[in-house]
């Protein structure tokens, strides 16, 4: 896959289709968008390419409002090679796109890209103060002898799917909505570092992690059914995210995961850790007896999840 921050490099124009919008998480709806890219490229022969923003619009237009993101520029260039997309364009947002008009926006497209097809959600906008949507990009295209395909919102238990409620669900520690709207486990990578060892000294060692991208959303405080990988091994854990009222008062939040049965070195390795299951809050506990016991009713709660799990 092709990836560039300036349409100029592409030395020169090649007839494509271009899937609009941020595009952050590539969840369920998404899928179905750059699915519907991908099959439109292959029926006309064209090259497929997502065009995003980067920063995200909303960290422009809201600076207040800090928006966490739910993948990384690394994980979201993964998962689009997967899925076979041709070229990712990530267009800067700057003064010159904040302040383009719907109409130049639409001959931006037409005179950086031989573009064909252009297709975008049905709750896209675009354009100065967002004039621009889905009627309107219709419309701009038929005059210009361009597709637009809009695609309609994508439901789950009645609900649309959007990168908005999976930030709140992620949020409010309901991690299996979460991740049935994603369509997969959500996940945080960082490198294994050296803690203060008390997990070993009670008998539940951990891995505290220092994630790569602070700018990335982690869910609610709170421990955690996991799933750990680095190099070829994968293992089932337990995930604390907080931080640890019993020992700390510095309120720095932290990332622990306690692997059973594994007794081998892991710091400095890179670490991907998957969100299954909130088990419960984060706890104050009044001594290390209470915290093991509490600590063993988890791992209990873990066995009887992957147990399940391999019953299915």
């Amino acid at each position: 896959m092709i990836v560039t921050t300036s349409l100029d490099d592409l030395h020169t124009t090649f007839p494509c289709a271009v899937a609009l919008g941020a595009f952050d998480g590539l969840h369920r709806g998404h899928r179905v968008l750059i699915d519907r890219l991908l099959s439109v490229a292959k029926e006309q022969d064209l090259s497929s390419m997502v065009f995003t923003f980067e920063p995200h619009p909303d960290r422009i237009l809201h600076p207040d409002k800090p928006l966490p993101l739910l993948m990384t520029r690394a994980e979201k260039e993964e998962v689009l090679d997967h899925w076979g997309v041709d070229a990712l364009h990530y267009q800067d947002f700057n003064e010159e796109f904040h302040t383009m008009d719907p109409e130049r926006f639409i001959d931006y497209l037409v005179s950086k890209l031989e573009t064909k097809v252009v297709i975008a959600g049905y709750d896209y906008r675009y354009g100065y103060k967002g004039e621009g949507n889905a009627d309107t990009m219709v419309e701009s295209c038929r005059k210009r002898g361009i597709e637009a395909v809009i695609i309609p919102p994508v439901h789950i238990d009645g609900i649309i799917i959007s990168s908005t409620k999976i930030r709140q669900a992620l949020a409010d520690g309901d991690i299996v909505h979460a991740n049935h709207m994603l369509g997969y486990a959500y996940a945080i990578h960082g490198a294994v570092s050296r803690g203060r060892s008390r997990g070993r000294t009670l008998g539940f060692p951990t891995a505290n992690i220092t994630v790569d991208d602070t700018e990335k959303m982690l869910p609610a405080g709170g421990v955690y059914i996991t799933e750990v990988s680095w190099d070829d091994a994968r293992y089932d854990a337990i995930t604390n995210v907080g931080i640890n009222p019993t020992f700390e008062d510095d309120h720095i939040v932290r990332i622990e995961t306690h692997i059973p049965r594994f007794n081998g070195e892991l710091y400095g390795k890179k670490m991907q850790i998957r969100f299954q299951k909130r088990l419960r809050d984060e706890m104050a506990f009044d001594s290390g007896e209470a915290l093991i016991d509490q600590l063993k009713r988890d791992l209990a709660a873990l066995e009887k999840f992957v147990y399940k799990k391999k019953d299915m």
